[in-house]
Parts: structure tokens; C-alpha cells; sequence
């Protein structure tokens, strides 16, 4: 996976922590991540998609944890 997308799926999940899944706001997670916005909308086509991502990522980790053991 592309490294910006993945500075991205990071900077969301940490945004949700603190916000809160409605708090969130793509400038936030923006700035988080460390690219513009319009960057960020190069990679995602709005907050759901991100957020659907963000659990797909979380998912694929956590399967990994357990397919491991």
C-alpha cells in the first residue's frame, strides 16, 4: 500500500480517537497526516470512504495478529 495513503488511514483513526467518528473532519485528519486536503481527496473520495478504509485496515491487522498464532 501506497505510504501516503497509509500516513492518511493512520492520521484518521488517530483523528477518530480524539474527535469521535462525527468529530472528525477531513482538515484534521489532513493536517494529521500531513498533506492537503485536495491530496487526501486524491487517495479517498470523502470521510466514508476513509472511515471504511480506516476499519478495513484496523480488520486486516487484527486477522494477521490471530492467523499468526
Amino acid at each position: 500500500m501506497d505510504d501516503t495513503r497509509i500516513k492518511i488511514i493512520s492520521a484518521a483513526i488517530k483523528a477518530v480517537r480524539q474527535y469521535g467518528l462525527e468529530g472528525v473532519r477531513i482538515q484534521k485528519i489532513s493536517e494529521l497526516a500531513g498533506v492537503s486536503p485536495g491530496a487526501l481527496y486524491r487517495y479517498f473520495n470523502g470521510k466514508d470512504q476513509l472511515m471504511m478504509e480506516c476499519f478495513t485496515h484496523i480488520d486486516r491487522q487484527a486477522a494477521a495478529v490471530f492467523e499468526h498464532k
